[in-house]
């Protein structure tokens, strides 16, 4: 069987093969370094220091050809430019607009950056004055105050500028200096002299040669000089040369020679004809040298360490493998093994941890059903449940400690989706379960009814540690209290498995002490006293009269009353619940009384529903009040619907409130004597006859007043069944506190007001 699972054939992630290949590797890796070092110093080093250096020359003749072209080019524009040749044509003194211009040409040379002149000046060994950027000055102080250098001075100058050799000359760069400080600066640096001869006049530029070094010049040290077509040197930078030595070193327009201690790359301007050099140490190559050693050296330490961790690494590889293997048959709750490349011990770990990952789910599988079953045996013997087999689930030596929790849900919770209320008493099982397991290793819990959580702690717990946990499972179970309420019962001694019935129906008890109030509450005893009666005999009998009655007012006096009673007394919210279902069971009959349909009233009020999710006094007591009133004012009217009397009355004062109405004559109409008909109306009303006919024609008379019709106060008077005008003045003041004509105005000013 296992020559069909593992053919005999070579293959990539066969033991052998990696094996060999490890081996290899560290062979090729080693050899790989010498051939690697040798063809590196044999053909790269010294020819890659060369063509580095070459490069970097390259780029700076290039720059610096490019640059002094481009100043040789402004310079003669400047010269033939029409401002400088009107200053020649001038026989003695300047032309002031013409020197002007030419100052401003100037400024516009040495402003720009990218010249890197530091100042032009024209002038004329026979005048007096001379052009420079900042305006003009005396020729006795340009080379003696402006531009003074110990190679540079006013007597050179005029020989130089006196012979018309050339109209463009280069001169090698040299230190300048001002005896008129400016900014507490007197140097002014490493300059080029370049003359410009224009007519009579010369034009004198000094180009900074120390910014142009350090924006030209490409190469890893600072030994560069720049030499004349005659091998005279025009700038240096670094260590004094003899150049003299050097020109002769130079044998083509470009390459590098070694003198002494140092390697000489140079290179010839194509249009000036200098010759630019790039001196560097031979140290500077030796050091490159031995960073290269130092670099290999490290490889082959490299190297060395790398064969010997993998040397390690690969007898852990194939150690650990089997040590896991003989691990997991004999733990067989050991980690699983980790994938490997090697296709032999991946074949046998997989089977291996298939066995053991088969034997552990075999093992969690009986563990939940033990569970399961044993939970089960638990609730047989509270339930009473009588099953034999049951019983060898459950330890029978141990005693327990019985708590039994109830859950009760506000309305707020009947506001949550229907998903989160199907599971809310699954999560508050499990946070009674965690809080407890914390404190207690040996307890069960499991859930009894809907509203039903019941725990069992094995062992001697004591009430102490009991009550410790349970304040903890307080607090956290307060953050919800919006939602859910706990009432929990501690019995208060320990039971055995047989006495489990017994202490659960105590703990049922005990879970009625629980007082209306809207926090979790532990009850650790049950109340010895006898229950007082919920409402005394004459409250109840004055209670169920006002009901029928529809007196709302003194009804809801009685209600308070018998609230205030219970609350002295400290009722229970099992007291308070049952206080709740004799009002409503009054109401009940109220509305039986006069024949009313009750099925309505229950619905819109569902006191089932309610009067368990009360968590206060006051909401309890809002709730009944709500029910009184409403059927109080249902009784009203059903009373006020009986009374064909009033509303005969009713109809017939509004029906002739114009005529000369009086009681005697509504009193004919229905056969009755005047004053029987009064105290009749009154009593049903609330309101003599005289004021109700009284307040209907006031009525009346303030809609024809505001209706805005030009209608006199006599007519008015008539209209409503007055026939003296000045009865009518004085009833219409009496009831509404202003005169006819004062009402009036104000109606149609607040008419008025609002169009």
């Amino acid at each position: 069987m296992m020559n069909r699972c593992l053919p005999l054939s070579i293959r990539w992630n066969s033991l052998f093969v990696r094996l060999l290949s490890s081996f290899l590797l560290l062979i090729v890796l080693l050899l790989s370094f010498n051939l690697f070092s040798f063809a590196f110093f044999k053909t790269n080093v010294h020819q890659d220091i060369v063509s580095y250096n070459m490069l970097g020359l390259a780029k700076s003749v290039d720059s610096y050809e490019k640059h002094f072209n481009l100043i040789e080019f402004n310079l003669m524009q400047l010269g033939m430019s029409r401002p400088v040749t009107a200053l020649g044509k001038s026989a003695d003194a300047y032309d002031y607009t013409v020197a002007a211009q030419t100052i401003e040409q100037i400024r516009t040379l040495t402003g720009n950056p990218l010249l890197f002149l530091n100042n032009i000046v024209i002038y004329a060994p026979d005048r007096p004055y001379f052009l420079e950027k900042n305006g003009t000055g005396g020729i006795s102080e340009l080379f003696f105050k402006q531009y003074a250098s110990a190679r540079y001075d006013a007597d050179f100058w005029a020989r130089e500028l006196s012979n018309n050799a050339s109209a463009f000359r280069f001169y090698p760069a040299a230190r300048f200096y001002s005896d008129v400080p400016v900014n507490g600066v007197s140097d002014k640096g490493t300059l080029f002299p370049i003359a410009v001869k224009a007519g009579p006049y010369a034009i004198l530029s000094f180009l900074d040669a120390g910014l142009l070094f350090d924006r030209f010049h490409v190469a890893p040290n600072d030994h560069f000089l720049i030499l004349d077509r005659n091998g005279k040197p025009l700038f240096q930078n670094g260590a004094l040369w003899d150049t003299d030595m050097l020109a002769l070193s130079f044998q083509s327009g470009e390459g590098h020679a070694k003198i002494d201690d140092n390697y000489l790359f140079y290179r010839k301007g194509a249009d000036t004809g200098f010759t630019y050099v790039n001196i560097v140490p031979i140290s500077n190559i030796t050091a490159q040298v031995s960073r290269l050693n130092a670099v290999l050296a490290s490889v082959l330490g490299s190297a060395l360490l790398i064969g010997f961790v993998l040397s390690v690494a690969l007898s852990f590889k194939f150690n650990r493998p089997i040590r896991k293997m003989i691990s997991g048959f004999q733990k067989p709750g050991s980690p699983q093994l980790s994938r490997s490349n090697i296709r032999e011990l991946d074949w046998i770990s997989d089977k291996i941890d298939a066995i053991v990952r088969s034997e552990r789910e075999i093992r969690t599988d009986l563990d939940h059903k033990n569970d399961l079953l044993k939970s089960y045996g638990y609730l047989s013997k509270v339930k009473k449940m009588h099953q034999q087999s049951l019983n060898e689930l459950i330890d029978t030596d141990k005693p327990f400690r019985l708590i039994l929790f109830r859950l009760a849900f506000t309305d707020r919770f009947d506001g949550l989706p229907a998903a989160e209320r199907e599971k809310a008493s699954y999560y508050i099982r499990e946070l009674i379960a965690l809080q407890l397991g914390e404190s207690f290793a040996e307890s069960t819990t499991l859930q009894v009814e809907h509203d039903q959580v019941l725990s069992l702690l094995s062992g001697e717990a004591s009430s102490a540690g009991i009550l410790t946990a349970l304040d903890r499972l307080k607090e956290v179970a307060g953050r919800d209290k919006e939602l859910f309420l706990l009432t929990i019962a501690v019995h208060p001694q320990s039971c055995r498995p047989g006495e489990l019935a017994s202490a659960y129906e105590e703990a049922c008890a005990m879970l009625l002490e629980r007082r209306l109030v809207a926090e979790t509450q532990i009850v650790t005893k049950l109340s010895a006293s006898a229950p007082d009666l919920l409402i005394v005999p004459a409250d109840d009998r004055e209670l169920s009269i006002q009901l029928q009655a529809g007196e709302r007012d003194r009804a809801l006096e009685l209600l308070g009353k018998c609230m205030r009673r219970l609350e002295e007394k400290d009722a229970s919210a099992h007291r308070f619940a049952l206080f709740a279902q004799e009002i409503v069971a009054k109401i009940e009959k109220s509305l039986l009384f006069y024949q009313l349909d009750a099925k309505p009233f229950m619905e819109r009020h569902t006191p089932s529903d309610h009067i368990g999710k009360c968590t206060g006094i006051g909401q309890l007591e809002r709730l009944l009040t709500l029910m009184i009133e409403d059927v109080c004012m249902l009784v009203r009217e059903k009373k006020a619907r009986q009374d064909p009397v009033k509303d005969f009355v009713l109809d017939y004062i509004v029906t002739h409130y114009r005529e000369d109405l009086s009681l005697e004559t509504v009193a004919d109409q229905l056969q009755m004597s005047r004053s029987y008909l009064s105290t009749y109306f009154r009593d049903k009303t609330g309101m003599t006859f005289t004021d109700y006919l009284n307040a209907l024609r006031m009525s009346k008379a303030k809609d024809l007043l505001s209706s805005g019709e030009d209608i006199r106060i006599g007519e008015v008077a008539a209209e409503i069944g007055y026939r003296n005008v000045n009865s009518f003045i004085r009833m219409f003041k009496k009831i509404c506190g202003v005169t006819p004509g004062e009402y009036r105005r104000t109606a149609l000013q607040h008419m008025n007001g609002r169009g």
